[in-house]
């Protein structure tokens, strides 16, 4: 399975936040996750990162983006990520929620996948599988 360098946890709830980090490091799936409590602590990490156009051990890998938050929520955080930085960053939405128009709103502000929450290991697994299993087999062809 692919291991990330860093995965950046964007989560206000701390039980969520909790359970999503010790599902990430029980699958060994990132090397390290910084989680930050709120969408402005997230632009604010992301915007203390190299700006280097070489990627780093800095770099983010992988965002998974909480919906529902004080003050800036995950749709205004994506949009100001999508609107800020060149980077193609890969965000996960994660959200309680079912509703079809989170969903759908997601796919337009070009989320790379949507999980209901708690995270599991079968969902996060599904989730690798088809948003880097392309990725992972072209890299071994090469």
């Amino acid at each position: 399975m692919k291991q990330f360098n860093k995965v950046l946890l964007v989560e206000d709830e701390e039980i969520d936040a909790f359970l999503s980090k010790t599902i990430l490091l029980q699958m060994g799936i990132a090397k390290e996750i910084v989680l930050c409590k709120n969408a402005e602590q997230a632009l604010s990490y992301i915007n203390s990162l190299p700006k280097e156009n070489a990627s780093t051990q800095e770099d983010v890998d992988l965002i998974l983006l909480d919906i529902r938050m004080p003050g800036m929520d995950g749709f205004e955080f994506l949009q100001e990520l999508r609107e800020t930085y060149q980077q193609n960053y890969t965000v996960i939405m994660l959200s309680s929620s079912e509703d079809t128009s989170d969903i759908t709103k997601a796919a337009q502000f070009q989320a790379g996948y949507y999980l209901v929450k708690p995270l599991t290991i079968d969902k996060v697994r599904k989730m690798v599988t088809r948003c880097f299993a392309p990725l992972t087999s072209s890299k071994k062809q090469a």
